[in-house]
């Protein structure tokens, strides 16, 4: 049986609460605006914040905005990166990425689920993870 992953997004607010966003293939553009693929209700982050490009095999994440610190985390037991706008920074599973005090990403890959969905804010909590 051959196992597939499917990338996705989790969107993290600072209750812990969380929405699940499936990743496909090219650029998806994330803020506070309702045009983004994911749009984030933080009135902290930029309309258009940040960017996350899949190309079917590697995922590059950019921050474009100069006015918030975006941080990244690899690992948990490390320290999270304040990072430079408009470079991209290659993540991989489990990459945690702060937009803000409130707003926090993870990429995450799930296995075998065709069928992820997205997931309210209210079904869900999460841990915190900065």
């Amino acid at each position: 049986m051959e196992i597939h992953y499917t990338p996705f997004i989790r969107v993290i607010n600072s209750t812990g609460n969380f929405i699940d966003f499936k990743l496909n293939i090219g650029v998806t553009n994330i803020g506070r605006g309702n045009s983004n693929d994911i749009p984030i209700d933080d009135p902290i982050i930029s309309s258009i914040n940040s960017s996350l490009y899949f190309d079917g095999y590697t995922f590059s994440f950019f921050d474009l905005t100069e006015v918030n610190k975006t941080y990244i985390k690899y690992q948990e037991n490390e320290n999270p990166i304040l990072i430079e706008p408009n470079t991209p920074y290659q993540i991989i599973n489990g990459t945690r990425i702060q937009l803000s005090d409130d707003t926090q990403l993870i990429l995450l890959f799930c296995e075998d689920c065709e069928n992820h969905h997205q997931t309210s804010f209210t079904e869900k909590k999460a841990a915190a993870i900065f």
